[in-house]
């Protein structure tokens, strides 16, 4: 038994990861794949191909149901989460098991260190909002903060060697950062430094959204403003001889969330979200799925946006407000 292809390391979970393998017999066999995460060795799914000498398998269906769960809920209990958001893949074909294979959600080369969320030198953040990014590096990952309050400033400083792995790091700003100013980030990736800064404003009504560009980055930014747009209300009728009743059993909302007046290239950035698969919003406990309603950016007759617009659309069951 032998593997005779394999994926590129660093490929991405979105595409076809096909593993190609021969039995090295002359007659058909029964062969049981095992597809393995190989930090764990946790089996996340298996094949039975009955009576073949070579056969191949794509895996990418397995990691992307796997990993669905796994990229929703970094930890918000923690001051920083730097955690790996790849997962590394073994094949065991009859026993025989194939080199590991790095994968991510996006195709990356894990030789190259990079800081895979974009992002501007200065940005919004709300005062209770999560600071989140995606970065890479071929050794250590270091994250310095600088807190800036009115009479005095903090730091601190956390490090993890990625190891060529993507990593998300995720700062929730809980109720110590209230009377904050600014949040300096200073993001290491090996010989890649890169400072960030986040002005702290309070926005008792904004939003914040968080997803992924197509290099497979977090993005995130807080709208300040949120419209209700419509709400329908969704009713069944209940009829029988003796009596009809209506009962209402789910109401949909649409709100507008509304962009400050920022620069071209925020702009650009925020716009962006209507290509990504997954979009959360983001609490101080928890990241919750949104939907948008409608995945459409609007420009002006010169091609430019002055303030992105999104609507997402809202569920809720029964009952009402």
């Amino acid at each position: 038994m032998k593997f005779t292809k394999l994926p590129l390391n660093g490929a991405s979970w979105a595409d076809e990861l096909l593993y190609t393998f021969d039995t090295e017999f002359a007659e058909p066999i029964d062969v049981i794949v095992d597809i393995i995460n190989s930090d764990t060795r946790e089996i996340i799914g298996q094949q039975r191909l009955r009576g073949v000498t070579t056969g191949s398998i794509n895996i990418a269906p397995y990691i992307r149901s796997k990993m669905q769960a796994l990229q929703v809920a970094p930890s918000l209990d923690r001051p920083i989460s730097i955690s790996p958001s790849s997962i590394v893949i073994s094949l065991r074909c009859n026993g025989t098991w194939s080199d590991s294979r790095l994968f991510f959600r996006a195709t990356y080369d894990p030789l190259r260190p990079a800081i895979i969320s974009q992002y501007v030198a200065t940005q919004r953040m709300k005062h209770d909002g999560i600071i989140a990014l995606t970065a890479t590096a071929t050794n250590i990952v270091a994250v310095e903060l600088k807190t800036a309050f009115a009479d005095h400033t903090s730091t601190m400083r956390y490090t993890l060697n990625a190891a060529g792995r993507p990593v998300d790091i995720v700062i929730p700003l809980g109720s110590s950062y209230r009377e904050a100013r600014s949040v300096t980030l200073t993001l290491t990736c090996d010989s890649i430094k890169r400072t960030i800064t986040y002005n702290i404003e309070q926005m008792p009504e904004g939003r914040q959204l968080l997803w992924y560009n197509s290099r497979g980055g977090i993005e995130t930014y807080p709208f300040a403003t949120a419209l209700r747009v419509s709400d329908t209300a969704h009713v069944r009728t209940v009829a029988t001889k003796e009596y009809t009743a209506n009962t209402l059993i789910s109401q949909t909302s649409v709100v507008r969330l509304l962009s400050a007046f920022e620069r071209r290239n925020e702009l650009e950035r925020i716009a962006d979200i209507i290509n990504s698969p997954d979009i959360f919003e983001a609490t101080t406990t928890a990241l919750k799925p949104v939907e948008l309603n409608r995945r459409t950016v609007e420009y002006d007759k010169h091609g430019t946006i002055h303030q992105a617009s999104i609507e997402i659309r809202e569920y809720r069951k029964g009952g009402r407000r």
